[in-house]
């Protein structure tokens, strides 16, 4: 017996599991291009906000930190990079209070030079002043001893003299002082 069938209907099945087959790997390749974009989408989102995050630190503000979720590469440089952020933010702080520190010790001493300063200004008035005020005193002696001679000053006709006795000049942190001279009467 011989049986006759047409090709067409002889491949039939054949073809049918080809069309099938090819449909399975298209449905397929859809699937892993979508979850290759998916999963591709998630990873530059990732570097994306560790980028700005990174740019935020850089720019000075080192409370951002960066997501350090995940177990592969990305979540490992998440964590060390919050780690040295964290360390910089110590260190800063450290060195936000030394500075505050020597500031404060510099204002101190500029208080007191400043002090110093106001304090010699005025010691060296004093001095400068002072033999002027020496010589309008022992000039008033002169004249109130002359003036005594002659009974001018109401005083008889007894005869003053100025005895400048010492002179006593003594510098102190507060000011300048100078002992007065004395008038005595010599009978």
């Amino acid at each position: 017996m011989v049986v006759k069938m047409d090709t067409d209907e002889a491949f039939a099945p054949i073809r049918q599991q080809r069309e099938s087959l090819l449909e399975i790997l298209l449905v397929l390749a859809m699937l892993g291009g979508f979850a290759a974009f998916y999963f591709g989408w998630q990873m530059v989102m990732r570097l994306k906000s560790f980028a700005q995050n990174a740019d935020e630190i850089a720019r000075g503000d080192l409370s951002q930190r960066v997501d350090e979720s995940g177990r592969d590469e990305i979540g490992v440089l998440g964590r060390a990079f919050n780690r040295m952020t964290e360390n910089l933010q110590a260190l800063y702080r450290t060195l936000e209070d030394r500075v505050e520190e020597r500031t404060r010790e510099l204002n101190v001493s500029n208080e007191q030079l400043q002090e110093e300063i106001i304090e010699r200004e005025h010691i060296e008035n004093g001095v400068a002043r002072e033999p002027e005020r020496v010589a309008a005193q022992s000039r008033f002696a002169q004249r109130s001893a002359a003036a005594g001679a002659i009974g001018e000053l109401g005083v008889g006709s007894g005869e003053w003299r100025v005895a400048l006795v010492r002179m006593k000049f003594t510098v102190s942190s507060s000011s300048t002082r100078c002992s007065s001279s004395r008038l005595t009467k010599i009978s």
